[in-house]
């Protein structure tokens, strides 16, 4: 049986990581951020939170599927944006990077239903 996974981190770095990153932590991955960082607990929160940043940058900030489903990413955005005080310009350049050089779109061929459903639609704008 192998041991469960030791962290190196004590009580009050962990308090100091639930209070940056939540309290659903993958300890794991921290510790070996946490090494590669040269131990440094301020380096691993931002690394963190940069990459939750470039996670919600490189998809649609907000979408909906009209009376089912609707998801704003935007104020999550602006708080991990001021948490690491990046500025408008800033802020915008990342979003720029992230859609256009690492989210290319997925394409698939319509079947004969959504083909359907899309005409239907498009006629029923007037186009």
């Amino acid at each position: 049986m192998t041991a469960p996974f030791q962290h190196p981190f004590d009580d009050t770095q962990v308090a100091q990581l639930q209070a940056e990153l939540g309290t659903t932590l993958d300890y794991e991955d921290l510790t070996g951020r946490f090494a590669r960082l040269d131990g440094d607990l301020d380096a691993v929160i931002t690394e963190v939170l940069r990459i939750r940043l470039a996670d919600i940058n490189a998809g649609p900030t907000t979408f909906s599927i009209p009376g089912e489903y609707s998801q704003d990413a935007s104020a999550q955005q602006k708080a991990l944006e001021a948490r690491l005080g990046l500025s408008g310009e800033t802020a915008q350049a990342l979003v720029n990077i992230a859609r256009s050089e690492y989210s290319k779109p997925e394409y698939r061929a319509l079947d004969t239903e959504e083909r359907t459903v899309r005409r239907s639609s498009w006629r029923a704008r007037g186009r």
